[in-house]
């Protein structure tokens, strides 16, 4: 018989990973670079308009990625825009890099994201 073993993701002495951001470079030379990843997704969003990224229908754990109602599994992971609206983060910085990546390609912004 195996015995269950718990993992933890922090033991003491282990660093964490290293901190990643996301950098979004307008092509005019405005920038977008908050102190987190979820916090620069956010500020995209609200820039970008709230209403046209709804509009894309974007999903994520099956929650909208902008919805208006907190999911009961994952309402820690929706972050508030204002006005009643949520920002889907339950994802890695890699995941908010593509969602950005798709968000810009499919509303035509004129614009790059990158991991720094």
């Amino acid at each position: 018989l195996m015995e269950h073993t718990t993992k933890t993701h922090h033991m003491s002495g282990e660093p964490n990973a290293p901190a990643t951001r996301l950098k979004i470079t307008y092509n005019e030379g405005h920038i977008i670079q908050e102190k987190n990843a979820a916090k620069t997704f956010c500020q995209f969003v609200l820039e970008t308009g709230i209403d046209k990224v709804r509009a894309l229908n974007l999903t994520w754990c099956k929650v909208p990625l902008v919805s208006n109602t907190l999911d009961d599994k994952y309402r820690v992971s929706q972050i508030p825009l204002g006005d009643g609206w949520y920002l889907m983060c339950h994802s890695n910085t890699q995941t908010k890099f593509n969602q950005i990546e798709r968000i810009i390609n499919a509303l035509n912004i004129p614009a790059k994201v990158e991991i720094v």
